[in-house]
């Protein structure tokens, strides 16, 4: 497991997309399939689980290593990392600007959203500060400049999906490992 993350300013970025069946309906992997199989894979290990923190955060029982789960549409997503990180896929799809307007109402104060690009990067914002929309819209003893100083990493693992990681340090390396169904 030492050999997990050898930099500390590195991400793995854990991913999959999910297949049809033989009714054409998408069979999607989750989280914690995508992490049971990478970890059986290359570690022999079948102990490694995703809990929750107080607030419903997922986590893994392994110490030091972070982790950051995001699903949308056929993608699914786990970022793994030494640092805190947050993560967020959204399939590309037209949004209008009455909704970004919406948006902006509720969470302009801390992070502008002008573009289905700038709520990606505010979802993972959230993700890593470990933040709700609903704590933030209400203004809960949260700081005016909570995101101020996060580096975003654009993470382009498929057309027409949108996806970024995040985190309060310089991100030297992103791997990816495509799990299969």
């Amino acid at each position: 497991m030492k050999d997990l993350l050898s930099q500390n300013n590195e991400v793995l970025i854990l991913y999959s997309r999910s297949k049809k069946n033989n009714s054409g309906q998408h069979i999607k992997r989750t989280s914690t399939s995508i992490l049971d199989s990478f970890f059986r894979t290359h570690f022999n290990k079948s102990d490694v689980r995703i809990i929750k923190d107080q607030r419903g955060k997922p986590q893994l029982n392994v110490p030091g290593i972070h982790l950051s789960i995001s699903h949308s549409g056929e993608v699914t997503i786990c970022a793994l990392s030494r640092m805190e990180i947050g993560v967020d896929v959204e399939l590309e799809r037209p949004v209008s600007d009455k909704c970004f307007d919406l948006i902006n109402k509720l969470y302009a104060r801390y992070f502008k959203v002008n573009n289905l690009e700038d709520w990606v990067k505010f979802e993972s914002a959230l993700k890593l500060k470990n933040l709700r929309l609903d704590s933030v819209a209400k203004k809960e003893k949260i700081a005016h400049n909570v995101f101020e100083n996060i580096e975003f990493q654009e993470i382009k693992l498929f057309d027409n999906y949108k996806s970024f990681v995040c985190a309060e340090h310089k991100i030297e390396t992103i791997r990816y490992q495509y799990i299969e169904q």
